[in-house]
């Protein structure tokens, strides 16, 4: 049975329409995954749910008597109470229901007649149900564990005060305490820490009511929703699964898409034939033939260029000495953040630093980039390092400016790497078009605002990009782009996130927060880092034990080999030869798509074709010797 069910929803803002003729529907216990490109009416949906946006047409219906709860995006709290107060206030419902129990319970034992009493079981019946809702008579152990999990401490403190991520710990509780029938949560990973998220998710997974969920975190999807539904070009599709089955069902829309367009040239080519040949065009049909021969190259052309968007790469060479630090100490408010702390940044490193919400990863880097002086020991930047910083908290946007003059005034070209491009070309790398371009920043959506910020960032000559927060509030496909962008990036990278499949496609290396000032550096990404704690873990968690008793005549053990044999170490050492010769042809492979022209492919499309399947094959062999390697590799550590 329907919990909630949206029917022909449409909204236009200005002349622009966002939604047209959505419908959907969230069943019992069905979990749903929203996902979409910014500004393409996921958080408006969202608003359109909450009442706090009005559709222009089509109905929301939600079944009658059950209770929600709604995340924002940007948590709606009270700034001028406390944390212990918002808590409060979101315990009125559980309090108001144990009252109304205890009342009914006096009621009945003192009910004169049959059918009083029947009247009251009835109430009393809806009373006990809501009330196990909420967690029976156990909800305050309940929400001592939720506010525990999120780590939750500091009652006292205004809510004005709190950071983002503190914030959405304590919007979280506030929809969970509540335990509703139906959750709707609009991009509910944004500034939470890994170890929140993992334990968010874990909730989820137990939680038995209803779940619509906004995000683009593609673990998460992956690990909690069964329904996907893609909001694109104002309308809704749904694929069955999480977002590895989503993937696979799109990529088979795109094949067909991919045939239409191979069609498509067909037609053009046949049409430009027609052309050629020299048919006078006087009549109708001759005039409407060229008008449909032109919009039919510039649709072909627009398919290409998008097909053969390129990434970035560096413009300034690295020295020697790129950046490293000796002794770092780095204090904040008197609390250490870290300590002793030895690293070289080295040719080609993209490094992600990870830790907890607080532990004062932005700190450390702000500190490397010379914003904040250490408290001790020394940073020392390399006499040809030039930092780009994209700052987790953007406040410096100025609203009322235009996305193109944000850019660079009222130039018409921008110098990308040394390449001289249109803005509107550049642009449309981050999904900017025309209809944009002269749209103010007010307008936009906080994940188009992000893609503008590092678009404007990526303009620099620098040679280390240093980001903070890049992946809040974007896309999917924005994601993807970047992390493709920053592997081809002939730089090094810095950076945080939270985002656990982004870490684990860009990062060559971790700086981890353990606390207590301890930072330590890790090699690998951060599937690599979990597994590989996780198995320290269990030994140290072994040799913690107590030795087993002895056994009398116990019959000899044979010792399990743990280590590589001779023929393993070798196979380990072929793999890595074999993964960078493959990664170099895939390289070699990819530079030929993005420059045809200069590959001497031009619009050989047939030849195009083929470098995509040899690339498929590639990317299906770098996979499999990549499974193979850290399988070897985790037994060799």
């Amino acid at each position: 049975m329907n919990l909630l069910s949206l029917h022909q929803l449409s909204k236009t803002y200005d002349i622009k329409p966002i939604l047209q003729d959505v419908t959907l529907a969230v069943d019992d216990t069905e979990r749903v995954g929203i996902i979409g490109s910014n500004g393409s009416g996921k958080t408006t949906l969202f608003r359109l749910i909450e009442g706090t946006v009005t559709p222009d047409a089509g109905t929301i219906s939600v079944r009658r008597g059950i209770s929600l709860g709604l995340l924002a995006q940007e948590p709606h709290l009270t700034p001028n109470r406390t944390v212990q107060e918002v808590i409060d206030a979101s315990l009125v419902e559980v309090r108001q229901v144990a009252a109304a129990f205890e009342q009914l319970s006096e009621k009945m034992a003192a009910a004169q007649n049959e059918t009083e009493l029947s009247q009251l079981h009835e109430e009393y019946e809806a009373v006990e149900h809501r009330m196990e809702q909420l967690g029976g008579w156990n909800y305050q152990h309940r929400i001592d564990a939720i506010l525990g999990h999120l780590d939750i401490r500091r009652s006292a403190q205004a809510v004005e005060s709190l950071s983002g991520g503190e914030r959405k710990r304590v919007a979280l509780a506030c929809t969970f305490i509540r335990n509703p029938e139906l959750l709707i949560l609009d991009e509910p990973t944004n500034h939470l820490d890994v170890q929140t998220i993992a334990w968010l998710e874990a909730y989820l997974d137990e939680y038995k009511g209803a779940l619509l969920l906004i995000t683009h975190d593609r673990y998460f999807l992956d690990n909690i929703v069964d329904r996907m539904v893609e909001i694109a070009d104002g309308t809704a599709t749904t694929y069955r699964g999480g977002y590895s089955d989503y993937l696979e069902a799109r990529a088979e829309r795109e094949e067909i898409e991919d045939r239409t367009h191979s069609r498509l040239l067909g037609l053009l080519r046949r049409e430009e034939a027609w052309l050629r040949r020299g048919v006078r065009a006087r009549g109708t049909k001759s005039k409407h033939r060229i008008r449909t021969v032109l919009e039919m190259r510039e649709q072909a052309r627009r398919e290409q260029e998008e097909f053969m968007r390129g990434g970035i790469t560096s413009a300034q060479r690295l020295g020697n000495t790129i950046l490293e630090t000796k002794d770092l100490k780095v204090e904040c408010a008197g609390i250490r953040l870290v300590e002793n702390l030895e690293f070289i940044l080295n040719k080609g490193d993209r490094i992600a630093l990870v830790g907890p919400n607080g532990s004062g990863k932005t700190t450390l880097l702000r500190t490397l980039i010379g914003q904040i002086p250490p408290t001790a020991g020394t940073v020392t930047q390399g006499k040809n390092t030039s930092f780009a910083y994209f700052a987790q908290n953007r406040l410096d946007l100025d609203q009322e400016l235009t996305v193109w003059d944000y850019i660079n005034g009222n130039a018409e070209m921008v110098n990308v790497r040394g390449e001289f491009r249109t803005i509107r070309s550049y642009l449309r790398d981050f999904k900017f078009g025309n209809d944009h371009l002269h749209s103010k920043i007010k307008l936009l959506s906080g994940g188009e605002k992000n893609r503008l910020v590092l678009a404007k960032i990526l303009l620099t000559d620098a040679n280390v990009l240093v980001l903070d927060e890049p992946t809040n509030d974007l896309d999917i496909e924005t994601l993807q782009w970047i992390e493709a962008t920053l592997n081809d990036f002939q730089g090094c990278v810095l950076f945080v996130t939270h985002d656990r499949f982004f870490l684990d496609k860009v990062a060559t290396g971790l700086l981890v927060f353990e606390g207590n000032g301890q930072v330590t550096k890790h090699a690998g990404n951060f599937s690599l880092y979990q597994q590989l704690k996780a198995i320290a873990d269990e030994e140290a968690k072994a040799q913690s034990a107590p030795p087993p008793a002895l056994k009398t005549q116990a019959p000899e053990v044979k010792k399990q080999r743990t280590g590589l044999s001779y023929k393993e170490k070798q196979e380990l050492e072929q793999l890595e030869v074999k993964l960078a010769e493959l990664e170099a042809e895939k390289k070699s492979l990819e530079e030929q798509l993005s420059n045809p022209e200069l590959s001497g492919i031009g619009s050989n499309y047939q030849k195009l074709a083929e470098i995509g399947l040899t690339l498929d094959a590639l990317h299906a062999e770098i996979d499999r010797c990549s499974e193979r390697w850290l399988e070897l590799e985790e037994r060799n550590q």
